[in-house]
C-alpha cells in the first residue's frame, strides 16, 4: 500500500474489507452483475463511513472496489459501455502500483481483444510497456525491482504481441 503507515486497527480494518469484498467477489458465479455492483458498493459505504477522515485508505478502499466491479464486468460479459465505463472508473482513482496497474490493464486489455476491440487492448499494452521499460531502464534500481520490472516487461509483451498477431488475423 505505498509508503503509508497503518495502525494495528487499520490493518484490521483493511483485512477485514478486503474478507468481506472476496467473500461477496466469490459469489459472482451466482450473482447478476447489478447484484455484485449493490452489494460491493454496500459494502464500500460501510467501510467509508468508519474510514473518514484517513484520506489515503478511503481512496485504497475506492481502488479495490472499482477493482472488483471491473472484474465483474469483464468475466460476466456486460456490454462493452458498462466495462468500459468501470474500467475509466477505476482508472481516475488511479493505481496503488504499477504493479497493480499492470494487472488492471492486462486483464482489461483481454477483455478488450475477447470482445473484438483488440485496438483498444494494443493502445492500452503499449503504452505500459513504455512505462515499464522507463522504470527498468532507471539507473538507481536494486536487482530485486529490476527483476520484478523485468517479469512486468515480458508480461506486457507476450500479451501485446499476442494481441497483435490476432489483429492481423
Amino acid at each position: 500500500m505505498g509508503n503509508e503507515v497503518m495502525t494495528k486497527a487499520e490493518k484490521k480494518l483493511m483485512d477485514s474489507l478486503g474478507q468481506e469484498l472476496q467473500s461477496v467477489f466469490g459469489q459472482k458465479s451466482e450473482r447478476s452483475f447489478h447484484d455484485l455492483v449493490s452489494a460491493l458498493r454496500s459494502i464500500e459505504n460501510s467501510y467509508l463511513n468508519r474510514l473518514r477522515g484517513n484520506q489515503f485508505l478511503s481512496l485504497e478502499t475506492r481502488r479495490r472496489v472499482a477493482e472488483l466491479i471491473l472484474y465483474s464486468a469483464t468475466e460476466k460479459g456486460v456490454p462493452f459501455e458498462k466495462c468500459q465505463q468501470a474500467f475509466d472508473d477505476l482508472r481516475l482513482l488511479g493505481f496503488t502500483s504499477l504493479e497493480g496497474k499492470g494487472i488492471v490493464l492486462r486483464i482489461y486489455s483481454k477483455y478488450c481483444s475477447k470482445i473484438g476491440r483488440k485496438n483498444e487492448g494494443i493502445a492500452l499494452l503499449a503504452a505500459l510497456e513504455t512505462e515499464l521499460e522507463t522504470e527498468f531502464n532507471r539507473e538507481d534500481l536494486t536487482k530485486p525491482a529490476r527483476r520484478f520490472y523485468s517479469i512486468e516487461l515480458q508480461n506486457t509483451r507476450a500479451l501485446l504481441n499476442e494481441l497483435r498477431a490476432a489483429s492481423t488475423n
